[in-house]
């Protein structure tokens, strides 16, 4: 009876993989204008490939990266703007001594800007892998949230901001938390109360 219970949950609650953008928005307040642009604010996107491969061998470490990973951001609705593609997105799992669970946006390649989005998380209970994130990363769950907006050397104009973000939210592509449908969910719940009475007469019968 146990095994046929597990079995039916499994296929209740297990969802197949799929091979979906994922898009998230994020903004936050500037803390450093080394050149002076005189912004306060910035908003932003980043999209990457939930089915990419990890391209680097370690197992603490993950990097990923490919057609359709983008990023843009502007400042101050528009002030200051700029926009990389592609762009490559690091996990690190328990890495760095103390160790630290991170989650970092990283441009590629070179181009006119660099913009780092590094979060990290001290108290390594946000990944349990090196995998890329296919559900929604909480913002709350980090504590280091820092976001940068870098000209390269190959650019005519320099700007050099820091900011930190507050708010980030997933807006398409993650995966929802896994809910059964009310048929699944009654099957379910005759599935323990049949196990749990079967489990009440054994121990009636041993008594005796």
């Amino acid at each position: 009876m146990l095994r046929t219970l597990l079995a039916v949950l499994a296929t209740c609650f297990c969802l197949p993989a799929s091979a979906v953008p994922i898009t998230y928005i994020f903004s936050g307040v500037v803390t450093d204008d080394r050149f002076g642009t005189g912004v306060s604010t910035f908003t932003g996107e980043f999209v990457f490939d939930s089915a990419a491969p990890d391209l680097d061998p370690n197992t603490s470490f993950g990097l990923y990266s490919g057609p359709g990973f983008r990023m843009s951001v502007e400042f101050d609705g528009g002030v200051v703007s700029g926009a990389v593609e592609p762009i490559a997105i690091f996990v690190g799992n328990d890495i760095n001594d103390p160790g630290t669970d991170e989650f970092s946006v990283l441009t590629e390649g070179d181009q006119d800007f660099s913009l780092p989005l590094v979060l990290q998380d001290s108290s390594l209970t946000i990944f349990t892998s090196d995998a890329l994130p296919a559900f929604a990363l909480s913002l709350a769950a980090f504590d280091f949230k820092d976001f940068g907006f870098f000209s390269s050397a190959i650019s005519d104009i320099r700007v050099a901001i820091l900011g930190e973000v507050t708010t980030l939210r997933c807006v398409s592509g993650c995966a929802p938390a896994a809910v059964p449908e009310p048929g699944t969910l009654m099957l379910t719940t005759a599935a323990l109360a049949a196990f749990a009475l079967r489990r009440r007469l054994s121990a009636g019968h041993g008594s005796r």
